[in-house]
């Protein structure tokens, strides 16, 4: 066993001269970091794309509603009418459709923002990734780090379990530069 450590070490300290040979030398590493929350949540498109979902969710939720109290209705007519008569089953008949009716609407309505919400994050996040590789590559980073400075909302994770940088100097944090940038160019496109 001891010569079987042995031989892995040789063979590692082995591995390890010949990849120097092929791994570029940089004379100083340029590293960033990015508290991606932090960004999201100062940039101001981020403010009025979250406030116009908010209000097509109101919109779609009073179309709902809408719905929902014409079943409500429709179901108290069929409450006054006698159960078995013609009127009774075709009033059945179209409280049927109005309850599929308004599944549907619900089911279509919760897709649709969704689907918004999900273009928002991205868009959102597509211009975050933009400037940060922008900033990476006017100041030649070798490699900027994403790290997030709101805890997990996972519950049983401890707060170590979510975080790949664990510790990180303020001097290496370019999240106010990515926001200045962002807000900057956000303003004048004239808050498109």
């Amino acid at each position: 066993m001891r010569y079987l450590n042995i031989c892995l070490c040789l063979l590692g300290w082995a591995s390890l001269a010949a990849a120097q040979d092929r791994v570029p030398v940089v004379d100083q590493l340029r590293i960033g970091v990015v508290d991606l929350a932090k960004v999201f949540d100062g940039y101001a498109k981020r403010e009025v794309k979250e406030a116009e979902l908010k209000e097509e969710e109101a919109r779609l939720q009073a179309k709902f509603e809408e719905r929902k109290e014409n079943l409500t209705r429709l179901r108290g007519e069929m409450d006054l009418l006698r159960e078995g008569t013609e009127a009774y089953e075709l009033k059945e008949e179209e409280v049927a459709i109005a309850v599929n009716v308004l599944q549907f609407y619900d089911k279509r309505r919760r897709n649709t923002l969704k689907t918004m919400f999900e273009a928002f994050i991205l868009e959102i996040l597509e211009e975050i990734e933009v400037v940060v590789k922008e900033i990476g590559e006017k100041n030649q980073y070798h490699f900027i780090v994403k790290v997030d400075s709101q805890p997990s909302t996972n519950e049983g994770a401890t707060p170590l379990e979510f975080r790949a940088l664990l510790y990180f100097s303020e001097e290496i944090d370019i999240s106010a530069e990515v926001l200045e940038i962002l807000n900057a160019r956000y303003e004048r496109a004239g808050n498109d």
